[in-house]
């Protein structure tokens, strides 16, 4: 690697049309040459413990991103949230864990452990 190189990663099956049609950025000419590395995809999550009454989806949204319950079913509403990277408009949707949950502006956490139940279930 040079100091001035920037690399990206493609497919094998579009490598080669990049490295053939891709030689401008912006006005600036530029040459692409196709190296083979091994490229590893490292996700660092922060953690951050939260207290919930419920693992509804509004409530577990509110909680990380200190909202209040109103806002998070808005968005909710609004298509901004995602489950498992699907849409999810069910503000009543009941969070599992290793669940991913992806908000538009705002990012993406992952449900960790989930504690003990109350003496009533909940």
């Amino acid at each position: 690697m040079k100091h001035n190189d920037v690399y990206f990663a493609a497919t094998k099956e579009i490598s080669n049309f990049l490295e053939e049609e891709f030689k401008y950025v912006g006005k600036a000419p530029i040459e692409l040459e196709i190296v083979d590395y091994d490229v590893f995809n490292v996700i660092k999550y922060e953690e951050k413990l939260h207290f919930l009454t419920s693992l509804r989806l509004d409530c577990v949204v509110a909680a990380c991103y200190n909202l209040s319950r109103a806002a998070a079913q808005e968005m909710i509403k609004n298509g901004l949230v995602f489950v498992n990277y699907i849409e999810n408009q069910n503000t009543s949707h009941v969070c599992r864990f290793d669940d991913i949950i992806s908000v538009r502006h705002k990012g993406k956490f992952k449900i960790g452990n989930i504690g003990n139940e109350t003496k009533s279930g909940r």
